[in-house]
């Protein structure tokens, strides 16, 4: 990618990573109902710097913030009354978020560690456990449990993807993925902790700073991937 169209775009996301720092603020310092009105200005500058960057439309991304922004307002504004528009956002959102990475997957590694088994296979049930005692916690509170059970599901699958992804591609950009789906996973654990275990402004603010972390580096990702998807997996230019 030429680096002149990244530059046009890098004031915005300036713009992004200060209202990223104005969400934490407002939420630690005063309401946390008035960072609703920043989260919209925060997407909006990322979602300018990819455009950009690339100097094309993103439906895919567009679309994955305004889901993201739904849900994150319809969370911390009263998630049990409309907690099943928020499963279905959540659902659009994660589904935006793996059609994103189909032009990385479309590219695999010729060779694929055995010992990243383990690794994965450990993560996944340490993840899974905390998961399945979230759910467990929710699942009394919700009124049509197969549409957050389905939009669960298809989190679980991105999240997958999002780590599987970087351990048969080698590519070295695609160690942002590595981020984004621990920001992902992190952003609900600690939001949905905060909400039904302990409320302590400190989980609701690692929740954020996790949600602001993820798109940031989702919206610097898009910028690379078409130079990504331009290397085989083992990092050798097609």
């Amino acid at each position: 990618m030429n680096n002149t169209k990244i530059e046009k775009g890098r004031a915005y996301r300036t713009a992004g990573l200060i209202t990223g720092l104005m969400i934490m603020l407002v939420m630690g310092f005063w309401d946390v109902t008035l960072s609703f009105y920043l989260y919209p200005i925060f997407s909006l500058c990322l979602f300018l710097y990819e455009y950009k960057a690339n100097n094309k439309f993103n439906v895919l991304f567009f679309v994955f913030l305004i889901s993201t922004n739904i849900t994150e307002i319809l969370f911390l504004f009263d998630f049990q009354t409309y907690v099943t528009i928020a499963s279905i956002f959540s659902g659009v959102s994660s589904i935006c978020l793996l059609l994103l990475l189909r032009p990385v997957l479309k590219r695999r590694s010729k060779v694929f560690s055995r010992h990243y088994v383990l690794e994965l296979i450990i993560g996944f049930l340490g993840f899974g456990f905390v998961l399945g005692y979230l759910i467990y916690s929710v699942a009394p509170l919700v009124p049509d449990l197969s549409i957050f059970i389905i939009s669960v599901i298809i989190f679980i699958i991105t999240i997958g993807a999002y780590f599987l992804t970087p351990s048969y591609n080698k590519h070295t950009g695609n160690i942002s993925l590595f981020g984004i789906g621990g920001a992902y996973m992190g952003e609900m654990v600690f939001a949905f902790i905060y909400k039904y275990i302990y409320t302590e402004i400190g989980f609701l603010l690692v929740g954020a700073i996790m949600t602001i972390y993820l798109k940031v580096v989702l919206a610097t990702f898009l910028t690379k991937i078409d130079t990504i998807a331009d290397y085989d997996g083992s990092g050798t230019r097609v």
